[in-house]
């Protein structure tokens, strides 16, 4: 699956801080790179467009209502809430991860992020986001049109045969369980 070259990133940033090392970083490797640095303007570009991005990334020193208002909004609009969403963290302790993930965040990455660390977190939120595009573009909208908005679900089988039903409910569905995410 080809990442770099397509894949298209939006860099939510404040103005006084801007990511110039990261977007040259991914600039060098081919991605396209937007920035936003607001909240609002983030959100237009995103509605206006959603088809285009392929990962959100968010500095930790973007003001903290802002964030919050941002990501409220992601996870709300049925386009957005499974566009992957990389923090940037001031540090790796337990707290701070712990405080990204409950905020939204699918990925987190520090401030002195390593290159290839970067890369590599960069390059699997790329991946589970072209694969559930893929998924979704598979999925049998005309027999199962409500599959297209299944993000998480738990299933609760008492017996052999509901396991049974299950797994071939799953085999209608999703013909390519390999671009299952």
């Amino acid at each position: 699956m080809l990442v770099q070259n397509t894949a298209k990133i939006l860099i939510v940033e404040s103005a006084t801080h801007p990511l110039n090392d990261l977007a040259g970083l991914l600039k060098s490797k081919g991605y396209a790179i937007e920035h936003a640095h607001d909240s609002e303007a983030a959100f237009k570009a995103l509605i206006e467009h959603h088809e285009q991005y392929n990962v959100v990334i968010l500095d930790h020193r973007f003001p903290e209502n802002e964030n919050h208002k941002l990501l409220t909004k992601m996870h709300a609009n049925s386009d957005l809430k499974t566009l992957p969403f990389i923090m940037i963290v001031p540090n790796t302790e337990h707290e701070t991860l712990k405080h990204a993930i409950q905020r939204g965040a699918h990925y987190c990455l520090a401030d002195d992020f390593s290159h290839d660390h970067t890369l590599m977190v960069v390059q699997a939120a790329i991946r589970r986001n072209l694969s559930y595009r893929e998924l979704l573009n598979t999925i049998p909208h005309t027999v199962y049109p409500m599959m297209k908005y299944l993000v998480y679900g738990d299933f609760e089988v008492k017996t052999l045969n509901d396991e049974q039903d299950l797994a071939r409910g799953f085999y209608n569905v999703c013909p390519h369980p390999n671009l299952a995410v």
